[in-house]
């Protein structure tokens, strides 16, 4: 399946280095090989278009960052052309392509975060199956959705005010899974954590792209057991909702 696949892309990309993992950049090397396999291949996108799906994939990125920040006019005339060159691409579909972007994401914030915790990812390299508990963290501590803008179907009362029907609302997702009164310890990332689990980022980020970023951390984890912080991590600016790395170098 699409999970299989992702972590499939990984170790053909580790395979490719040949021992070369010295200066390796997660991001480039792992989460967006892994996100752009899963993607195409729940879409069918055939063999011979993927490179341009992946390409797409990576220029949409920003695409949730459009409506709440300003972007230069380069960066909007790229995202513009990415949507075009995806409606070229034989069975792509928009959703499947922003959530390629996702899974990256959250394959390059779990990675950090497991690298940032004492023997964290020594323990996953052990124990594949904790890569699970390790993206559900992830998704507490460090989300790739930081905001996230819904309706109200019907009236409701939220934080001691009332939400009208019909209202729009934004719920700060990166902001609720470190809430002090529902986590203890909430900015210390845990693998071991048993209150609360993912939190509102886990019913934000949908399901595939969870098992996705797990497929490819554990494969990831397997390959290189000895994986290290080889650099400054680089983020892109403005950027209020989407959050992941552009560049994760490690060493190993």
């Amino acid at each position: 399946g699409p999970a299989a696949r992702a972590g499939a892309a990984v170790l053909e990309r580790v395979a490719a280095l040949g021992g070369r993992a010295a200066g390796l950049d997660v991001m480039a090397e792992a989460a967006w090989p892994a996100a752009v396999a899963a993607a195409a291949e729940r879409c069918g996108v055939p063999a011979g278009h993927r490179e341009g799906f992946a390409a797409a994939c990576r220029a949409l990125a920003g695409l949730p960052d459009y409506p709440l920040s300003a972007q230069r006019p380069q960066e909007v005339r790229a995202l513009a052309a990415a949507l075009e060159a995806l409606e070229a691409v034989p069975g792509a579909r928009p959703l499947e392509a922003a959530r390629a972007a996702v899974a990256a994401h959250l394959v390059g914030n779990t990675v950090l975060a497991l690298l940032g915790a004492p023997g964290a990812w020594k323990r996953v390299h052990a124990e594949p199956g904790l890569a699970a508990a390790a993206v559900a963290e992830t998704l507490r501590l460090d989300p790739p959705v930081q905001m996230a803008a819904r309706v109200a179907r019907t009236g409701a009362e939220a934080g001691g005010g009332a939400v009208p029907a019909g209202a729009h609302v934004v719920v700060l997702v990166g902001a609720a899974g470190r809430d002090p009164r529902a986590y203890r310890a909430p900015g210390v990332f845990d693998l071991d954590r048993a209150d609360g689990g993912a939190g509102a980022a886990g019913r934000v980020v949908a399901a595939p792209v969870r098992r996705d970023a797990e497929a490819a951390v554990a494969a990831l984890a397997g390959a290189l057991p000895e994986l290290a912080l080889g650099g400054p991590v680089l983020y892109r600016r403005r950027r209020p909702v989407s959050r992941g790395p552009l560049a994760l170098p490690v060493s190993a």
